[in-house]
């Protein structure tokens, strides 16, 4: 239930509490409520009365124990008045302090409620990056947590580009450079912060560019410094409630962060597990392990993911992105980490949920120029050893075909290899009259988009929608239009399957010329 003393009530309106000498009674008294005091009424315990100064009697009903406040008049001040109430330290109206009062108890109430959506939203996490994703989708800002050693722990930016330079630090390196350190140091950041006993805004345009931030240093109860969380001014402008949910925020993260060794010991034991099914060796698995193994086949189907690190440092530093990054927004994907190479597993409920993930792999690694090959999807972990080869020979087959995309699915490029063995003149003749070329010849380039998306979703209008980001109906429209372009029959899986191979011949020689 939200409450307020009359201190906490002064100093909301910025007023020292000199002005308590007046009354012992009410200083400990939890106000739930505030009303315009009317003579001759009952009064009720608990409940704050505003009046003008001329209008309290002396003296008030005994056994109140309350507080009346009184707005100053020059008649009041030199009037009697009982011990219970109090006037106000400026000029005001009874009506006006009535409504400012009103104002704070529907503030805290606002806030009470924002904290509760937020309390109930995180309790249903299982991790610090599913928390971190909720409040931010609750805030509607990105946030970062960091540890005391400036390492990414999660980060989520809802989709927004933030135009950070301790953003994008973390994003490709998964923990802030040494000379970003020194950047926050030197601008007396982190000195504001230990200094701060609540939320710190921080805005410098020289520094930030022009982003404002919300931090707050994260701390566990017996005081040792746990981490460091920002939410930084992206989508909407912040409020005092931000200031509050922030409160709350870290408030939950300090009782998580004091097991966060233990969180790290689990991607350890996924990262260990992954490293021994690679090795396909027919030695009993440690129990941890095997229970581990057991968790994860539970209604799961997997796809193994090969990303290689080359001596390029911008991809080198790709492997620690993986880590950090992308492991912080999705809980369904374990990884273990090489010198030369990234291994990942991912965990699907239904196969459906792959092309969702295809969606989010292609806009994280785009702009990142790093490619990822992708094996078939499997239920038993036993063969990743062996879908991991396939990922392995589609990211090699995609990068040396250089084909358009970065992701590189095994069951989409199996084709690629043989074409090598033919001539040009043949591939072209091959797919001269198909209903890909057709479009491609015609630069409908949207409706060669749609035939490829609905092919590769074996036909399903639903997932072919959803990849596109259209209407059922729009869908519908524009494959009408390419059956009259090409003369396609969508109910023949000979069709489906002959314009399949074309667009892997069309990628080939589009590659070839390039």
């Amino acid at each position: 239930m939200e409450h307020f003393t009359l201190p906490e009530i002064l100093t909301a309106f910025g007023f020292g509490q000199d002005i308590l000498i007046q009354s012992k009674n009410f200083p400990a008294m939890n106000f739930l409520g505030v009303n315009l005091y009317q003579p001759d009424t009952e009064l009720f315990r608990q409940c704050l009365y505003i009046a003008e100064g001329d209008q309290i009697p002396p003296p008030l009903l005994s056994g109140y124990y309350g507080c009346i406040l009184a707005s100053p008049s020059p008649d009041a001040v030199c009037g009697p008045y009982a011990s219970e109430t109090v006037i106000w330290p400026e000029k005001v109206s009874a009506t006006v302090l009535l409504n400012r009062i009103q104002n704070l108890f529907l503030s805290q109430t606002s806030q009470a409620h924002m904290a509760h959506m937020l309390m109930s939203s995180l309790s249903l996490c299982s991790s610090i990056k599913s928390i971190i994703l909720q409040a931010a989708a609750i805030m509607q800002n990105a946030i970062i947590l960091l540890d005391p050693a400036y390492q990414l722990i999660a980060m989520e930016g809802l989709g927004c580009d933030v135009n950070d330079i301790f953003w994008q630090d973390c994003l490709l390196n998964g923990r802030l450079s040494d000379e970003n350190v020194l950047l926050i140091k030197n601008t007396g950041m982190m000195k504001d912060l230990e200094q701060a006993s609540s939320v710190t805004l921080w805005q410098n345009a020289n520094h930030f560019n022009d982003i404002p931030r919300l931090a707050q240093k994260i701390y566990s109860q017996n005081g040792a410094y746990l981490g460091t969380i920002a939410v930084l001014q992206c989508l909407h402008a912040f409020s005092s409630d931000d200031y509050f949910l922030l409160d709350a925020l870290v408030e939950t993260l300090s009782h998580i962060l004091e097991h966060y060794e233990t969180l790290t010991d689990c991607q350890k034991l996924d990262s260990a597990l992954l490293k021994s099914l690679m090795e396909a060796s027919d030695t009993q698995l440690p129990q941890s392990l095997a229970e581990r193994k057991a968790e994860l086949e539970k209604n799961n189907f997997f796809q193994a993911g090969f990303i290689s690190l080359s001596n390029d440092p911008s991809l080198a530093r790709l492997g620690q992105y993986l880590q950090a990054s992308l492991l912080a927004e999705q809980t369904h994907i374990l990884s273990t980490l090489g010198q030369k190479q990234v291994i990942l597993l991912f965990c699907y409920e239904n196969v459906k949920e792959s092309h969702n993930m295809y969606s989010w792999l292609h806009k994280k690694l785009t702009p990142l120029g790093a490619d990822i090959g992708l094996s078939y999807i499997f239920s038993s972990l036993d063969d990743f050893h062996r879908q991991v080869k396939l990922a392995m020979n589609a990211f090699s087959i995609g990068v040396n075909h250089a084909t358009d995309s970065c992701l590189h699915i095994y069951s989409h490029l199996t084709l690629l290899p043989l074409f090598d063995t033919l001539s040009k003149p043949t591939l072209e003749k091959y797919v001269k009259d198909s209903p890909p070329a057709i479009l491609w010849r015609g630069h409908h380039t949207e409706l060669y988009r749609t035939l490829q998306c609905f092919v590769w979703h074996h036909g399903s209008y639903v997932d072919t929608a959803q990849e596109l980001f259209i209407h059922k109906n729009t869908l519908l429209y524009r494959l009408s239009k390419i059956q009259t372009l090409t003369g396609i029959d969508y109910g023949s899986p000979e069709d489906l399957l002959a314009a399949a191979y074309a667009f892997q011949v069309l990628e080939y020689l589009h590659a070839s010329k390039s």
